[in-house]
């Protein structure tokens, strides 16, 4: 029976129409992480965010702007808002290159994911609860 379940569950992720979504999904909110983090280098005039002293401000609107996705889109809520926080890496790759630091650039970003991934799963959850049914078929 489990078998038969994630057999039907996999075929459904496997459906070319939700795979369309999915990644235009993915794309979209790719492209806004990275565009919120080049406005927020550009008006914080820093080259990496998090050496202005608002950071955290921004990081804060990046989070709520994940759950918002998550809200929007609850199949797998988790990733929204680790990708807003990742928009970070394009922004500086372009503004500073590809420097030995960059790893624990990333690094600093994965522990900033974390909050992100739990306000985000939370939100697709409270959507979910809210909703009273699953959010599969209606994603």
């Amino acid at each position: 029976m489990l078998f038969g379940a994630g057999l039907i569950m996999t075929m459904k992720l496997l459906d070319k129409n939700t795979m369309k979504k999915d990644s235009l999904r993915l794309l979209a909110v790719s492209i806004i992480g990275t565009g919120f983090w080049a406005a927020a280098s550009v008006t914080l005039a820093a080259v990496e965010p998090w050496d202005s002293p608002y950071y955290l401000a921004w990081f804060l609107a990046s989070l709520v702007i994940g759950a918002t996705f998550s809200w929007f889109f609850p199949t797998r809520s988790w990733r929204w808002g680790p990708i807003m926080v990742f928009g970070q890496a394009p922004v500086m790759l372009v503004q500073t290159g590809l420097e030995p630091l960059f790893v624990v650039a990333l690094g600093w970003l994965a522990l900033e994911a974390i909050p992100a991934i739990l306000i985000s799963a939370a939100a697709g959850k409270a959507k979910t609860l809210w909703l009273g049914r699953s959010v599969e078929a209606h994603d």
